[in-house]
């Protein structure tokens, strides 16, 4: 069972940023910053910062924000805004 998943069961709160260095292969359909996302975990208007090898590419997922490449070191930054989780609560 994954970190995010324990988390969200275990009323561990919420954050504002969240920065996370996850093993990055796909748990059936969904990748780590999704679960993460979905998680509970990030509080509305929080941060999420994904530490990745280049070789991904995370810019078609849900909440992607920005791409920044250090040398060797990637970071994929995702948003959770107010507005896109009133949102998707509606639908």
């Amino acid at each position: 069972m994954s970190f995010a998943t324990q988390a969200s069961k275990g009323g561990r709160g919420q954050f504002d940023f969240i920065f996370a260095d996850p093993p990055l292969q796909a748990q059936g359909d969904r990748y780590p910053s999704q679960l993460i996302l979905d998680s509970g975990l990030l509080k509305s208007d929080g941060v999420l910062v994904v530490e990745h090898p280049g070789t991904y590419d995370f810019s078609e997922l849900p909440h992607f924000a920005e791409h920044r490449e250090y040398g060797s070191v990637n970071f994929s930054i995702f948003a959770l805004t107010s507005s896109q989780e009133e949102g998707e609560a509606e639908e």
